[in-house]
């Protein structure tokens, strides 16, 4: 197989610092992993969490060789890595107690071979597969709004529909799930049996401000792949993104080995 990937992460114009980690990495077996950690920034020490997450995971990542693992075992890799990650992070803030505030989402995209790739995911940055014209989105948003019946949202938008507080957009959005010492976490992985076109992880300050077919054309165009980053991000921008902005795309390409079931 083939890689191309590029990253981007920027502060944006509303937040004093960016609290988002986005890095990529083979390890020396020649497999890869892409993660995205967005610190919350409603919470101290978000920028905190969001780098021990990615340092942890990728540290990990780098000392082991996947091509002898079952797929059920690297499923159960990928659990075990984030909880040790949250239990370095308890470490961590035993010696301040603001720290056990601290979270941030996780999104990463393990390539193991040419037929078989992971998601992983806590909270609700995303990760995007994008291939013969289609976009789909890989991973579901742990947010109220997807844990909420459809019923449900309906009632409470309808209760509320006269309230100048309640904006539904900012609602719906509340987390569910999150990584850190007193965060609820679920750990969502899945797995991809087709590695190939293009791989689009995203914070929420990027995915939020764009629309999905708007996505799907910038990674549809001919411009070179550092460029659709960019382009990425100045269309969030534009879209008025209040948050920080931070991407890694992979294009993938070449013939495909796969590992055992």
């Amino acid at each position: 197989m083939k890689f191309e990937v590029s990253k981007i992460s920027e502060k944006g114009d509303f937040r004093t610092q960016n609290q988002d980690r986005v890095d990529y990495a083979f390890n020396k077996y020649g497999q890869f992993l892409a993660i995205v950690c967005d610190g919350m920034g409603g919470h101290p020490h978000g920028d905190l969490a969001a780098e021990i997450g990615l340092n942890e995971f990728l540290a990990l990542f780098k000392t082991t060789n996947f091509a002898n693992f079952k797929r059920y075992e690297i499923r159960q890799w990928l659990e075990v890595v984030v909880l040790k990650i949250r239990v370095k992070m308890e470490i961590i803030a035993n010696d301040d107690q603001q720290k056990l505030a601290m979270g941030t989402t996780l999104s990463a995209l393990l390539i193991v071979d040419g037929k078989n790739g992971f998601t992983v995911n806590v909270g609700d940055s995303r990760i995007y597969q994008f291939y013969h014209d289609k976009l789909k989105q890989l991973t579901i948003d742990q947010n109220l709004y997807n844990q909420t019946r459809a019923s449900e949202r309906r009632k409470i938008n309808h209760l509320y529909e006269d309230d100048q507080r309640f904006n539904p957009r900012h609602y719906w959005k509340i987390l569910t799930s999150a990584l850190g010492p007193e965060k609820n976490i679920q750990v969502d992985v899945k797995h991809l049996k087709k590695i190939r076109g293009s791989f689009l992880l995203t914070s929420d300050g990027v995915h939020d401000y764009i629309n999905p077919e708007v996505i799907k054309n910038v990674l549809a165009s001919n411009d070179a792949l550092a460029q659709k980053g960019k382009n990425l991000i100045n269309l969030a921008l534009t879209g008025a993104s209040a948050d920080n902005l931070s991407l890694i795309i992979l294009e993938v390409s070449g013939e495909q080995n796969g590992i055992k079931n």
